[in-house]
């Protein structure tokens, strides 16, 4: 009986592995429909847009209040404006290069013209008036809140093809929007994310 038992969890674990490895897990980047064409030595390469649908945010750096540490239910804290701080305009390829993305400018500005995308990020400053942010409410997690300068932007994949030959992948960002201020929060002060 225990054999019989044995054999059957063994087998039920050989399903669900085969089963596993049939069933392909669903993927991050959806076809946009985009497409674009660029001509190298003489040789014309198609381009499929795909984008991953996500929210992505990136954090500047410049914090626009002094760091806070609140306690839960100790009461209300208040982020002022005490830092002035100025987020510059850049071009989407430099903004993809602070990211990590190394798609050419070519690339970049090919992928903004076929999606209608933003070829340029948005400038913003922050005065150091002192009057104006944000109270983090006494039930608020314990941890550590600022106020920083963040992005959103959206994440593509570009597959290169010579007639229906894939040949490969090339990762590439967009700016989407504008600058902002947001309020992040971070149990260890290490970590921060938006709250």
């Amino acid at each position: 009986m225990k054999k019989a038992k044995r054999l059957l969890a063994l087998l039920l674990v050989i399903f669900a592995l085969v089963v596993a490895a049939i069933i392909p897990a669903s993927a991050t980047y959806n076809n946009t429909g985009k497409t674009f064409t660029k001509t190298e030595s003489g040789v014309t390469y198609t381009y499929k847009i795909f984008k991953d649908d996500a929210s992505w945010y990136c954090m500047t750096g410049l914090n626009v209040t002094p760091i806070i540490y609140h306690t839960k239910n100790s009461g209300a804290k208040t982020l002022n404006f005490t830092i002035a701080k100025t987020y510059s305009s850049q071009t989407a390829y430099n903004f993809g290069i602070g990211l990590g993305i190394t798609a050419s400018a070519e690339i970049v500005s090919a992928t903004a013209s076929a999606t209608g995308g933003m070829t340029q990020t948005t400038g913003m400053s922050v005065a150091a008036s002192g009057a104006v942010g944000a109270t983090v409410p006494t039930a608020s997690n314990t941890g550590y809140y600022k106020m920083e300068i963040c992005y959103n932007f959206d994440k593509f994949r570009l597959d290169k093809y010579n007639g229906s030959t894939i040949l490969l992948n090339i990762y590439d960002v967009l700016p989407k929007g504008s600058a902002y201020v947001a309020v992040l929060y971070s149990s260890n002060n290490s970590s921060y994310a938006i709250w």
